[in-house]
């Protein structure tokens, strides 16, 4: 799992690449937390078109991550999920709690 951030304009931009499982949640949870942290970004963008796959660890994972931001009043989008991935988060829902954008 790899995780690395760029930013644009107003959003921070985060990358996962690999796999996001248990195996690999519990680096994904700080290194996400320690991003964002960081950020003085207004908005969050997770891109997720490096993930190769993603559980439901994976979905707990950005879920406390969304809403953190959430508190703090900045939105978090998801971006670039595709296949087996997009399949998640469709069948868990998640598009109806963090929206996705075109990325």
């Amino acid at each position: 799992m790899q995780i690395f951030s760029k930013v644009n304009n107003d959003y921070l931009v985060v990358f996962l690449v690999g796999e996001l499982d248990h195996y690999a949640s519990d680096f994904a949870r700080s290194k996400l937390d320690a991003l964002l942290d960081r950020s003085t970004q207004s908005k969050i963008i997770v891109d997720v078109s490096g993930l190769e796959f993603m559980d439901s660890t994976g979905i707990g994972v950005l879920l406390g991550r969304f809403n953190k931001m959430k508190a703090l009043k900045k939105p978090m989008f998801i971006a670039g999920a595709k296949g087996s991935v997009d399949k998640v988060f469709t069948m868990s829902g998640i598009y109806k709690i963090m929206p996705k954008i075109a990325g």
